[in-house]
């Protein structure tokens, strides 16, 4: 019987002592998990892909790297038929390796390998015709095929090579030449994300949404730099108000990784509040900027909405509504203080106390149901919040050895607290 089962009749074999549910609920929560491994569809055998696409990319740099040693001396067909060539060739192998084996990853690796010879045709066509362009457009070009690849085959890999190339494109732009693209946030928000549920692959759900936030953050930087804070905060909050209802969904998985992404964000947020000390530069009048932040405003509220009056996802517990608390309330002091009037010392006082608040349900939460992972972020949070408070709000040398002192004792009390609940549920399993 796998972990993952056996984990489960425990957890149900609790809630009937405590008795959360019924008979009847307990066996219907067993025939809702069947006895399958733990891994998700999308992203098995990934120690083989990686080799296999290393593999097809050194023979690609290698057969390159012979027809560069004779390249100034070939015409200009010559090259042509030589680019053309190569890039036929691999995803004609690749194609014909999907057909003989569907589960392999070297048919996809090749086909990675094409795509790859596809962006260094980009520029090698350039300098056979001198073509003098605007160079991040041939990043443009290449995400938009590996996107294009990535529906059609569909493909992981062309995932997360088209999101890494978008995000290229975003920075270049911005960073180079001052530029608000518009589309790369877009594209990885209606091309990316859908592929990575349909594809059910934790490893491009993830990286979508974590360069979703600093494409989108280009964009707005670039238009008005005063919405960008607001902005970001408003899409890490989103992320955490949906993740309880994706969680309940088809694909449970994805839940945990939008709320993964999304505290990393909302923590980060979070702390520049608690140090902003001029709230009058993050304010703003509107413009073009206004746009993103009325579409992010609505697609916030739609993932409130869905959080409390959902049946997937209604809060049931203190605890759920302290996780709603604690993303609604700094989201609102947010609002107030760049749209409506600053108020620095309201602003600090919000954040400071909702980073204690999710650092304390992180670390009770995670003692509760022995998931150590949750207990390290909780105690992280927690210490960084000392550390960071360290100087501006604990002045005298007193106070800070009396932080630091109740800092470590209560590490200790939640360290034991943990090895105590770990020894228990494992005398429970026997029973269960």
């Amino acid at each position: 019987m796998p972990d993952s089962k056996l984990w489960m009749r425990s957890e149900i074999a609790q809630w009937l002592r405590e008795g959360l549910i019924s008979d009847e609920q307990a066996e219907r929560l067993l025939a809702r998990y069947p006895d399958t491994p733990a891994v998700e569809p999308g992203d098995g055998n990934w120690g083989k892909a990686i080799f296999a696409a290393i593999g097809a990319l050194l023979i690609g740099a290698g057969v390159i790297l012979v027809f560069a040693y004779n390249w100034s001396a070939m015409s200009r067909y010559s090259k042509l038929s030589v680019i053309l060539g190569a890039l036929l060739l691999a995803h004609l192998a690749g194609w014909i390796w999907r057909r003989r084996d569907q589960g392999s990853r070297l048919g996809e690796s090749l086909h990675v390998l094409g795509t790859m010879l596809f962006g260094a045709g980009i520029w090698l066509i350039a300098q056979i015709y001198h073509i003098d362009a605007h160079y991040p457009d041939g990043f443009w070009l290449w995400g938009l095929g590996a996107l294009a690849m990535a529906w059609a085959l569909p493909s992981v890999l062309h995932g997360l090579l088209a999101t890494a190339l978008l995000l290229v494109w975003t920075v270049m732009e911005s960073a180079d030449f001052g530029r608000a693209v518009l589309w790369g946030g877009a594209l990885i928000a209606v091309a990316i994300l859908p592929l990575a549920y349909r594809l059910r692959s934790p490893s491009l759900l993830s990286l979508a949404l974590l360069v979703l936030p600093a494409a989108l953050g280009l964009d707005i930087w670039r238009l008005e730099d005063s919405a960008l804070y607001l902005s970001v905060a408003l899409l890490a909050a989103s992320y955490l108000l949906l993740a309880p209802w994706l969680s309940q969904g088809p694909w449970p998985l994805s839940g945990n990784v939008c709320y993964r992404t999304g505290l990393l964000y909302w923590v980060l947020i979070l702390f520049v509040g608690s140090f902003i000390s001029d709230l009058e530069q993050l304010g703003f009048d509107g413009g073009p900027a206004a746009v993103y932040v009325a579409v992010l405003s609505v697609f916030c509220l739609g993932a409130l909405l869905l959080r409390l009056f959902s049946p997937r996802s209604r809060p049931g517990t203190g605890l759920a509504w302290l996780e709603v608390g604690v993303v609604t309330l700094p989201l609102l002091a947010i609002a107030l203080s760049v749209l409506v009037e600053a108020t620095d010392p309201l602003l600090q006082l919000v954040c400071n106390v909702a980073i204690l608040a999710i650092s304390l349900a992180l670390i009770y939460s995670g003692t509760e149901s022995v998931r150590g992972q949750r207990v390290v972020v909780g105690c992280g949070i927690l210490t960084a919040l000392a550390v960071a408070r360290f100087g501006d709000l604990f002045t005298s040398l007193l106070s800070r050895a009396g932080v630091f002192l109740l800092l470590g004792a209560a590490l200790f009390v939640v360290g034991l607290r943990f090895s105590r609940q770990q020894t228990r549920r494992k005398l429970e399993k026997p029973n269960a």
